[in-house]
């Protein structure tokens, strides 16, 4: 996942993008736990699928190069480009995405938290009383849904109930007050009961370094 998550940003890579490839990452480990494959291979298949599905323009040989500069930090050298061995690890890459596809049954376009964020804040806006800029809020928003797809835990919920408990997360740590109306995170996702928002407050606060978590919500 962190090599997603630093080959996404060199590459430069949309936000959603890199989301949908770790999505991706953790739906074909559960589906291989007991297949060992080797796991700079997946993620980067898992970058190349992720930015096709977003139709998001990249090189099958950027890909290579990255990952490799990645996992062998200068020992060494990188095969030449016309070289049989980088067609090999070319060839690699298409192979394992391909496998993928099937353990996935090709279903790679499912919906994202990032879908679901701005019309949730433009409701949250209307309701809630902003202490901080809401730009810097949005920001924070953004980063605690990218995340929480460092977790596998992520595929426990949907799309929509990730980004109510990443908006909860963010009114919490800038204290933001939202009880005009009473149990908003159900409003916005009928399937988010406070049992269910406590859990993912807990895994996604895990995933991003935080261990002390509130007794109630």
């Amino acid at each position: 996942i962190l090599l997603i998550e630093s080959a996404g940003k060199r590459m430069a890579l949309a936000s959603n993008t890199i989301a949908r490839a770790m999505h991706i990452y953790h739906q074909f480990k559960r589906c291989i736990d007991t297949i060992d494959f080797e796991d700079g291979l997946v993620a980067a298949s898992a970058i190349a699928l992720s930015a096709k599905t977003n139709e998001e323009t990249l090189d099958l040989q950027n890909i290579v190069i990255v990952f490799w500069d990645m996992l062998n930090k200068d020992q060494v050298s990188l095969p030449k480009l016309n070289s049989e061995e980088f067609q090999e690890l070319t060839d690699s890459l298409t192979k394992v995405q391909y496998l993928i596809c099937r353990a996935l049954k090709f279903e790679l376009n499912h919906l994202l938290a990032h879908q679901y964020v701005i019309p949730f804040l433009r409701n949250l806006h209307e309701i809630a009383e902003f202490q901080h800029k809401w730009d810097v809020f949005v920001n924070i928003v953004w980063k605690v849904v990218s995340t929480a797809y460092m977790s596998k835990k992520c595929l426990n919920y949907d799309a929509c109930e990730i980004a109510v408990a990443s908006i909860y997360i963010t009114c919490q740590f800038c204290r933001i007050k939202t009880d005009v109306i009473t149990n908003w995170p159900e409003a916005l996702s009928a399937t988010m009961k406070k049992e269910k928002l406590y859990a993912a407050i807990v895994e996604f606060l895990a995933v991003c370094g935080v261990i002390s978590v509130p007794n109630e919500i």
